[in-house]
């Protein structure tokens, strides 16, 4: 069983009053309708004392069966073996899978839901891209301030982890790859120039500007087999649409296979069109 919130409850012997923390794990050593006696990890094998009349009213009480525990759980306390189940809609971070690997004293065995190829997406989550810590950019303490100064036009500066030939930043190896084809094939471009319209804004990964003056926008597609990802691309798509864009007009597109692979035929197909669009 798992305590589910913090109280102070009778122990026994000697009916004393000890604080239990949620989180705590134990077992039922003895029950008798409505009662149950619980002893929890490292208490010294003292019980506490549950009542079913009125602990546990409308299905709910101070303990749930701990078979089976989520990671947020399972903060802060400690096992000697952990089995660490993934699902298939991982909307995960590196924080919450650190939390998970930390809970094992001894060992800890990942079973990852998903095609027998899809163990890159392990390796993935190492990168500072999957991080909710560098995510935030938050104005909660500073009234007129960021808390990164100086990164209102292209935020999270420190992703920008891949030098281009030519010498910018960028975030990904795939648009390393795209940038530096651009390069060798004359193109000009701009890397996450900011695109307003109707006082919303995006960052296109890459911005071209014709002859004419107009914009013509490419998006490099990393995730976009995981259905969150998909979803926001989908979304941008439509605002995109809304706003003038037409694909293979202004608008064009390049996406990592399922396991992170860059096909560089289409990129190469992909620059074609868009230097026959460029010229006029």
């Amino acid at each position: 069983m798992i305590q589910n919130k913090n109280q102070w409850r009778n122990s026994y012997p000697g009916k004393q009053k000890e604080f239990v923390s949620n989180g705590e794990v134990g077992v039922i050593a003895k029950t008798w309708k409505p009662f149950a006696n619980v002893v929890f990890a490292d208490r010294g094998g003292k019980t506490f004392g549950y009542d079913g009349r009125w602990e546990f009213a409308g299905g709910r009480g101070p303990l749930e069966l701990a078979y089976a525990i989520t990671v947020h759980k399972a903060q802060g306390s400690e096992f000697d073996f952990v089995f660490l189940v993934l699902p298939r809609l991982r909307h995960f971070s590196r924080e919450l899978i650190y939390t998970a690997l930390a809970r094992s004293r001894t060992r800890v065995v990942v079973l990852l839901e998903g095609e027998p190829d899809e163990p890159w997406f392990l390796h993935e989550l190492s990168s500072p891209t999957r991080s909710d810590t560098a995510r935030r950019n938050t104005r909660l303490f500073l009234k007129y301030e960021l808390v990164r100064p100086g990164q209102e036009d292209i935020p999270f500066n420190e992703r920008l982890i891949h030098r281009t030939v030519r010498g910018e930043m960028v975030r990904s190896k795939s648009e390393l790859v795209i940038a530096n084809h651009l390069h060798g094939e004359g193109i000009e471009y701009q890397y996450e120039r900011p695109l307003e319209r109707n006082g919303d804004r995006k960052l296109p990964d890459f911005t071209y500007v014709s002859p004419a003056g107009d914009e013509i926008v490419r998006e490099h597609l990393g995730l976009l087999h995981q259905a969150d990802y998909a979803h926001a691309w989908e979304s941008k798509k439509k605002w995109y649409s809304a706003n003038g864009f037409t694909e293979d007009q202004n608008l064009f597109w390049t996406a990592d296979d399922r396991k992170g692979g860059l096909d560089s035929t289409t990129v190469a197909a992909v620059a074609a069109k868009l230097k026959a669009v460029l010229s006029g």
